[in-house]
């Protein structure tokens, strides 16, 4: 599996090809714009532990495809606009912005949302060449934070 390179196109297609020769192994066409970044991530699917491929989409679906066959694992249509963010990974969730102006949060397992609620604050970083952002998602089961810092140390 470390020989895979993944690739989406703005047509749809998710392409995967072997890095040490160049050929492609697979193309999935789907029937939208797959506009995000793409994250690879440790998933379990059909009782196992897998590598997974994470893509947000035009009509703002994201989807989870297992990186060797390209199955579908679960597919998340929470969002009502295009998602275009690079999805972050912490912990078991996976956290991403849509155009429809919401920051969501669902669990890397499951298609199951954890919250859209989203607040940030912008604070001074470690050095006066650098910018700390908290953010806090939080919901009546769930709450994370993270720390985001932009520049150097």
């Amino acid at each position: 599996m470390n020989n895979i390179i993944a690739i989406a196109t703005i047509e749809g297609d998710l392409i995967t090809i072997n890095s040490e020769n160049g050929e492609i192994i697979q193309t999935l066409g789907l029937d939208e714009a797959l506009t995000s970044q793409l994250v690879i991530i440790e998933t379990i699917y059909n009782g196992a532990k897998t590598k997974a491929i994470i893509v947000g989409s035009s009509s703002g679906k994201v989807y989870c495809y297992e990186l060797t066959s390209l199955e579908l694992i679960w597919v998340n249509d929470s969002a009502e606009r295009m998602i275009e963010t690079l999805p972050l990974v912490i912990d078991d969730k996976i956290i991403y912005g849509s155009w429809d102006n919401y920051l969501y949060c669902i669990s890397k397992n499951s298609i199951q949302i954890k919250c859209k609620k989203f607040s940030f604050l912008l604070v001074n970083g470690p050095s006066k060449d650098s910018l700390k952002i908290s953010c806090t998602l939080e919901s009546n089961a769930f709450r994370a934070e993270c720390e985001i810092l932009i520049g150097e140390l």
